[in-house]
């Protein structure tokens, strides 16, 4: 004959084998959003149409052939670059039955307006990027390929690409940007 010590157990015992909900949601990864740092926010007033025109002018390089003397010399021809923005718009937006409301274990419409805010800033990151990765059409000398990655590794930047692209960036002025003051201010160094 068999013994049992226990005569009561989970197969008679149905409210032994409920669920517990953890009601605080694991708070899950996210990426970073560089490329807003490194952009400048431009208000576009209203009813003033869908595009916004920026104008530039080229830097005029150095001078450094001597003249005739008393002769005045050519007149320096200026450049000056152009490029539109075109504004958009862009939405999202998510609904919740009262049911779900009443009955979600945790604060729904709360926690999903924090990832809503994550999608805003990962969007605007993506603009951003695209923008930015478009500029070789300004600049072509801008455009520097890095070695292709394989399917089973990383793109990783070697130190010499990093030093070339300080010395790059140094040698056309560029200055870094300060999110504390939200300027362009200093120098790359």
């Amino acid at each position: 004959m068999a013994y049992t010590p226990a005569g009561n157990v989970q197969s008679n015992l149905p409210q032994s084998t409920v669920k517990f909900y953890d009601k605080k949601f694991r708070e899950n990864l996210k990426a970073q959003t560089p490329f807003i740092a490194c952009s400048e926010r431009l208000d576009l007033p209203t009813k003033s149409g869908n595009q916004y025109e920026m104008f530039m002018y080229v830097p005029l390089a150095a001078n450094q052939a001597q003249t005739t003397e008393g002769s005045v010399g050519n007149s320096i021809t200026v450049n000056v670059l152009q490029t539109t923005a075109t504004i958009g718009e862009y939405a999202d937006y998510a609904n919740f039955s009262s049911l779900s409301l009443a009955t979600a274990i945790d604060n729904t419409v709360e926690n999903v307006a924090r990832e809503m805010s994550y999608r805003l800033g990962e969007s605007l990151s993506g603009l951003v990027r695209a923008t930015a990765d478009g500029a070789n059409a300004v600049d072509p000398s801008v455009l520097i390929a890095l070695p292709a990655a394989s399917t089973s590794s990383f793109t990783t930047l070697s130190l010499t690409e990093i030093r070339n692209a300080v010395q790059s960036l140094a040698g056309r002025s560029v200055r870094p940007y300060d999110e504390a003051s939200k300027a362009f201010c200093g120098v790359i160094h």
